[in-house]
């Protein structure tokens, strides 16, 4: 039986021992703290080993900011006279052109202010004929200067309300011609003063609108703009007509461009200064009040770079795979340490120090990071 059991661990082993070594790992064999990899390996997986090149990065200022409208393009939407909220006619986010009515006013101080006009308009009538009567008979002596005077003063006195009240109906949008004609209306409408888009509404079907109520707002996104924060130590590398691109806070895969059009003179208490810029197209996801980031590229660095797929990340350092030795169809590899000056696309800026040293180019991730790799710490 001793013999029998001998023989049984024997085979188990030789099984075990053949298993192992008959595994197509890339990871034929390692160093200390090194890897190698055969020529059939590297053609299998397609990995390339090729030097670090020059490439053109840029030296960029970042900013913050959000996306606002000049105060010629805010419209807050009032009314001339008070009155009841017959009719709203819009609400938020409708888009509106100029001329369109917004909201009807109906109040019977509005029929008092056509029965004025038309009042004056008759009495002026008169006191037209009576001034130009007398001031002919006063030429001729006929009549005393005071009852000239009077009747200048009755008449341009009356011309002056006439024309008063005409100008107030305009401004709700009546027509003095119309009302002359005998065409009144209890009420009037609230037109939008400009194309854009109702932002706010404050007023509800039978609400009363005194002297200080504000209708509604609307905006003009055709005119948006960017004020953006800049640090004051940035603002001499900037200038106005210098290009930027921006995109939505938390939203960087739309890329947007724009142009600097003034720049502020004054610096805040957080060091910073107002840039204003103008998108070099509108867009409908640019909406105001969003925050915004962006960079403005104020010079190019020619820097050594490797791609991206050459370098990884293990706890917040950055490794890569040297080639260290190339013989009998077998390449060396060290993992070593590099310092990442700055990130750009699909490149990464290491050190002029390693430009006459070759690198692992592709599947350094797996690589490095595999646990069976059995790397023994690391180099600077």
């Amino acid at each position: 039986m001793k013999y029998i059991f001998y023989i049984s661990a024997f085979l188990i082993f030789t099984a075990c021992n053949e298993k192992t070594n008959s595994v197509g790992d890339v990871h034929d064999h390692h160093e200390e703290g090194g890897l190698v990899l055969t020529n059939d390996q590297m053609e299998a997986n397609d990995y390339k080993i090729g030097a670090p090149q020059r490439r053109s990065f840029e030296r960029n200022i970042n900013f913050t900011g959000l996306i606002d409208l000049p105060p010629s393009h805010r419209h807050v939407i009032s009314h001339f006279l008070p009155g009841y909220i017959k009719q709203v006619k819009v609400i938020v986010g409708d888009h509106v052109k100029q001329g369109e009515t917004l909201a009807i006013i109906e109040h019977q101080g509005i029929l008092k202010l056509q029965e004025r006009f038309v009042a004056a308009e008759s009495e002026l009538e008169y006191l037209e004929q009576e001034y130009h009567r007398l001031q002919q008979l006063y030429k001729e002596n006929v009549v005393a200067k005071k009852d000239f005077l009077a009747a200048k003063s009755a008449f341009f006195s009356k011309r002056a309300t006439r024309n008063s009240l005409q100008q107030q109906l305009q401004l709700i949008h009546i027509s003095p011609n119309a009302v002359l004609s005998g065409e009144m209306s209890s009420s009037y409408a609230v037109l939008a003063p400009s194309d854009g888009i109702i932002s706010s509404v404050n007023i509800a079907t039978g609400t009363w609108v005194g002297d200080e109520t504000q209708l509604m707002a609307l905006v003009d996104p055709d005119h948006i703009h960017l004020e953006l924060q800049v640090f004051a130590k940035d603002i001499p590398a900037l200038s106005e007509g210098q290009p930027l691109k921006f995109w939505l806070h938390g939203e960087r895969k739309a890329i947007y461009t724009a142009t600097i059009h003034r720049i502020g003179a004054e610096v805040k208490d957080d060091r910073r200064v107002l840039v204003h810029a103008h998108p070099d197209s509108i867009s409908p996801h640019l909406t105001i009040g969003a925050y915004v980031n962006g960079k403005i590229n104020v010079a190019d660095d020619s820097l050594l770079a490797l791609p991206s797929t050459a370098v990884t990340e293990i706890n917040a350092e950055s490794f890569v795979l040297v080639a260290t030795d190339k013989q009998d169809g077998e390449t060396h590899f060290k993992r070593t340490q590099v310092k990442v000056i700055q990130r750009q696309n699909d490149w990464i800026a290491i050190d002029n120090k390693w430009h006459d040293h070759t690198f692992l180019l592709n599947g350094a991730f797996d690589l490095i990071k595999d646990e069976e790799a059995g790397f023994g710490g690391h180099s600077h």
